[in-house]
């Protein structure tokens, strides 16, 4: 049972006020002391310089570096000390070979990895921004739900990523928004791959995530055939989609267990019912993300976000073709659809434009 670091901190806190696993579902537990840390300005490789924090996980520490050869800042991500043994490290690298294995837009991209004094490190880009769970959270305190076509603008992109990560092979096993970066431009990344695993059957009896995000196949140690190990993912994109647009997720509880169970047998709420505003075309798509049995799911990010769009267009999926646009700055991408029975139609545009302030 490989669980997040999130987790920990559920099992061990209970009873508490039922809505802790939303307050703590992005904090990492037991933080590296600070002997773990490496010391700010430490030359990384004889090329790195490390510059300051930007975040601390179980076992791994992110820092800020200016990389003086291409005169650029990058992420450093390097076990701390004290944390690191044979299978830690070799997890580590295997994260560094699936994000490198992949280059596309939106997922985040790996420029080396190596070891500084017997500590692995992986060289990332900076994405300069915020998280997609930040950016909810922001939201959510100030009492403002996300605008429907935000959200959808966001899960484009984040669709678009995973589907080219499945499409090598490789199932993420921690899709949630705290893993989802959106820099400066409103580009938005999938990072964290520490859970990352092959579409391999030997993994599917490996229970790995985060809980509020865990498929049920997952919880019930199920045999898995090789064709539905990414629908794990396609779940965990489900919930994510659902916390978007609602500010909390599906299935929460007062301790791990009740969390568990949720997955298992309850169904979700309706989107619907919690905002007004959100067509009810939605919550069928939602269902259909989240149903207990994966084989019952959209088997793709591309099917899923096909639905979702036809939802929001009202029309049906199999009449949309999706292309993408670029706006200025500023402004989140855009999709458009165009009838298929009328390609030469004019294209109306789903603009979505990023709330200021």
């Amino acid at each position: 049972m490989s669980l997040s670091c999130e987790d920990t901190r559920c099992k061990t806190v209970d009873p508490v006020d039922k809505r802790f696993v939303r307050l703590q579902r992005h904090r990492p537990h037991l933080p590296p002391s600070p002997e773990g840390l490496a010391s700010l300005g430490t030359i990384v490789d004889g090329r790195y310089e490390l510059q300051t924090v930007l975040g601390i996980g179980a076992s791994a520490v992110v820092y800020l570096a200016r990389d003086p050869a291409l005169r650029r800042l990058v992420a450093v991500k390097m076990l701390a000390r004290g944390a690191s043994n044979e299978t830690v490290a070799r997890f580590f690298r295997e994260e560094a070979v699936a994000m490198a294995s992949v280059c596309h837009p939106n997922v985040v991209q790996v420029h080396a990895y190596g070891e500084q004094q017997g500590m692995p490190y992986i060289v990332m880009e900076h994405v300069e921004g915020q998280s997609v769970a930040a950016f909810l959270d922001s939201a959510v305190t100030r009492g403002e739900p996300l605008y429907l076509d935000v959200v959808l603008g966001l899960v484009r992109q984040v669709c678009r990523g995973l589907q080219a990560v499945h499409d090598r092979g490789i199932v993420h096993r921690d899709i949630k928004p705290a893993n989802m970066l959106m820099d400066r431009s409103y580009r938005v990344v999938l990072a964290d791959f520490g859970l990352a695993a092959s579409l391999d059957p030997r993994f599917s009896s490996t229970l790995a995530g985060t809980p509020l995000y865990i498929a049920p196949e997952l919880i019930r140690g199920e045999q898995i055939p090789e064709e539905q190990l990414h629908l794990c993912d396609i779940y965990a994109l489900g919930v994510s989609i659902y916390e978007l647009l609602t500010g909390a997720g599906p299935f929460e509880g007062d301790s791990l267990r009740e969390v568990l169970d949720c997955h298992l047998s309850t169904p979700p709420p309706r989107v619907s019912d919690l905002r007004p505003d959100i067509p009810m075309a939605f919550d069928k798509v939602l269902v259909r993300a989240l149903h207990k049995d994966p084989a019952q799911r959209h088997q793709s990010c591309r099917e899923l976000f096909e639905d979702l769009f036809a939802a929001r267009e009202g029309r049906s999926a199999d009449r949309l073709v999706l292309v993408d646009l670029e706006l200025p700055q500023g402004d989140l991408r855009a999709c458009a659809c165009i009838n298929a029975d009328q390609p030469d139609a004019e294209i109306p545009v789903l603009a979505i434009t990023a709330p200021r302030g």
